[in-house]
């Protein structure tokens, strides 16, 4: 039994919970099912899994980098409160879920609950697809990190709203995400297809329904033709068309903004941020965006082109139909001038979402993470670009952004997080999904709690 034990540990939570490792294995699949020679499937699949690292490493650098900046500007204007992104929601979620859980009169470390959980809904999403001519259901969930951080979420807010047994508990947690995962990731097929002509994979990641919001409003409220690559400029300002160039100069404006508002004294306080002078590590900070979001685009071309041809074999031999659901950054290359404003937009809507939390005195405070505000507002970004054009992205990223803050200090006091005084990171996961579907979620909860008179 404890031998099960660890290897269900093993794989799980440590081989589900590297999507490198998972894509790879997927691309190596595809291609043995297409009789591909030995020396192509191991070619592939090591592409795969270094074309995902490299998009992490990307990622990585961004969030490093405007992460610390975004906590010293709170810090620095005495703006207290929860933060709203899912690398504070992850170690909030599993502090929780190892000092607040309570089994009978005991205290119980919960944390192991949560691997059950995400191999339930995964085994979900499978089964749905493997019954898809009922289920309609066609696309598998395969963005693992965000499998593991949102069933750390879910298993916690699950047990603060209901106070049921781990098996119950773990039942309904891992339900919910199931049919989460495969619905609004299918949903999303079609518009994605349409980005990408035909690439054949769809978005696995914490937008999916904002997303499918974006291509369904945009149309009626911008104009398709009218997108962001076909914008005519004087020829003065024609190098804005380069997105390498564009992203550096409106990121200066942006970052070198907030960087001036703090100070030379809070900014060389900050560690990690290049540069060691004020005007210097104004301009290099300004300039990491451009280069972070590149890094990103190398690995997405890398990854995506082993995934979209060894895909082929699983659907051809293994489950006819099917698609995959990878990170949302996968779509990036596709329209990549859409990335910087979608960004900017939202960030946009999450300071005006601060300014009427603090205007109104709002009793939960959300104060704006790095990881919602880029990767929401850039991958709302690219399907209000493509299916409404440019004042489309404009409208919709900015709501995006509000929405992120309002919603999300509401989904921080709903799953009890805004008042888990004692834990050593305060924070909600903050992206749009966690802040619409996820509060519709505990909403259910909440009235099931009432009606049966359990939980609290």
């Amino acid at each position: 039994m404890d031998f099960l034990s660890h290897l269900f540990s093993a794989f799980f939570l440590n081989y589900l919970n590297q999507p490198a490792l998972l894509l790879a294995l997927v691309t190596v699949i595809g291609y043995i099912a297409l009789r591909r020679p030995a020396h192509e499937v191991i070619a592939g699949g090591i592409k795969t899994a270094v074309g995902f690292m490299i998009l992490q490493t990307g990622a990585g650098m961004l969030s490093n980098i405007f992460s610390p900046l975004l906590i010293a500007f709170s810090a620095k204007f005495n703006i207290n409160g929860i933060i709203l992104d899912p690398y504070s929601g992850l170690p909030a979620a599993t502090e929780a879920l190892t000092g607040y859980v309570k089994y009978g009169t005991e205290t119980v470390n919960a944390l192991s609950w949560v691997g059950y959980t995400m191999f339930i809904g995964f085994m979900i999403n499978i089964i749905l697809i493997v019954f898809k001519r009922w289920t309609k259901i066609r696309t598998i969930f395969l963005t693992g990190h965000i499998m593991f951080l949102q069933s750390a979420m879910v298993t916690w807010f699950t047990y603060y709203i209901l106070k049921q047994s781990p098996l119950t508990t773990i039942l309904i947690s891992g339900g919910f995400l199931g049919f989460y995962w495969s619905f609004f990731s299918n949903i999303l097929l079609k518009p994605t297809e349409e980005i990408t002509g035909g690439a054949g994979f769809s978005i696995g990641h914490q937008q999916m329904f904002g997303n499918w919001l974006a291509a369904k409003v945009a149309p009626k409220i911008g104009n398709p033709e009218k997108t962001i690559e076909n914008l005519k400029l004087p020829k003065f300002l024609s190098i804005f068309h380069d997105n390498v160039v564009a992203s550096a100069v409106v990121m200066l404006i942006f970052i070198g903004g907030i960087i001036l508002s703090m100070g030379p004294e809070t900014v060389m306080a900050i560690k990690g941020l290049p540069g060691n002078s004020f005007v210097v590590r104004t301009i290099l900070t300004s300039l990491a965006f451009p280069v972070g979001v590149t890094i990103i685009l190398l690995g997405v071309k890398m990854f995506v082109a082993e995934l979209t041809a060894s895909f082929e074999g699983v659907k051809e031999k293994l489950i006819p139909g099917a698609a995959i659901a990878v990170d949302c950054a996968a779509i990036y290359g596709f329209s990549a001038e859409a990335v910087m404003p979608g960004f900017v937009f939202c960030a946009l809507g999450q300071a005006c979402g601060v300014g009427l939390l603090l205007l109104f005195q709002s009793p939960v405070l959300g104060i704006p993470g790095f990881v919602p505000m880029f990767f929401d507002g850039a991958t709302v970004g690219v399907f209000a670009n493509k299916f409404g054009g440019i004042r489309a992205l404009v409208i919709l990223c900015f709501l995006t952004g509000l929405i992120q803050v309002l919603l999300g200090s509401y989904a921080a006091h709903l799953s009890g997080l805004a008042y888990m005084a004692n834990t050593s990171f305060p924070g909600w996961g903050g992206n749009f999904d966690t802040d619409t579907v996820w509060v519709g979620f505990m909403w259910i909860q909440k009235a099931v709690s009432f009606l049966f008179g359990i939980g609290h």
